[in-house]
């Protein structure tokens, strides 16, 4: 939390982030902006955990792409990670012409104490939906496909966390609400450390 009103989106930021933040009184004074991506509606080719590489997972997420490598290293060791394993991990890389363009992945919510979430070991909880590089978003086949393969494992509902404009974290509103979740409940404002900016964010449900 940083103040009454503005809060981290996760427990797991640098704190020098938010000693920065008290030490020099500055705090972000403008929303994140919208972003109007084409959408992408055609076919996509498919791999999931243990086929995708950690490359193609971050080459998808505009957070993970590190020129030094830092972030596939990190993915690459938690695919491998007992941890992984045992919150029933999963994901899947959506690619076009052998390209990596979009990513999910998620975890089993019985399998974790999730403070924003319901305890609900039917439900799946999506950590990150990936639209990919550039001015398109290849997500829409994905959510079909996502649906498919959480109602193989027999989940119930699957939930996210939206912003409101931005597309961190996952976002926009309206692209998911179009695709079939709901809103479940306002969980306030938070402070995005890409594109220094404030964000509205919802916690989002759908049934499968």
């Amino acid at each position: 939390k940083i103040n009454d009103s503005l809060i981290f989106l996760g427990p797991l930021y640098d704190l020098r982030t938010f000693d920065n933040y008290h030490l020099n009184g500055r705090l972000p004074d403008r929303p994140a902006e919208p972003r109007s991506p084409v959408i992408y509606r055609g076919e996509l080719q498919y791999r999931r955990y243990g086929e995708a590489g950690a490359e193609d997972f971050c080459a998808c997420c505009f957070s993970g792409r590190s020129p030094n490598g830092t972030s596939v290293t990190w993915k690459t060791r938690w695919l491998d990670s007992p941890e992984a394993r045992s919150l029933e991990a999963g994901g899947l890389v959506g690619y076009l012409d052998g390209k990596p363009v979009s990513a999910v992945e998620w975890f089993n919510l019985g399998r974790v104490n999730h403070c924003l979430v319901p305890d609900d070991a039917k439900s799946a909880f999506i950590i990150c939906c990936y639209p990919g590089e550039g001015e398109t978003d290849y997500r829409t086949p994905l959510l079909p496909r996502l649906r498919e393969e959480l109602s193989q494992k027999d989940f119930k509902n699957a939930y996210l966390i939206s912003g409101r404009n931005s597309v961190y974290p996952n976002g926009p509103l309206p692209f998911f609400q179009a695709l079939g979740f709901e809103i479940v409940k306002e969980m306030g404002r938070v402070y995005l450390t890409i594109g220094d900016a404030f964000e509205d964010i919802f916690l989002l449900r759908m049934k499968l």
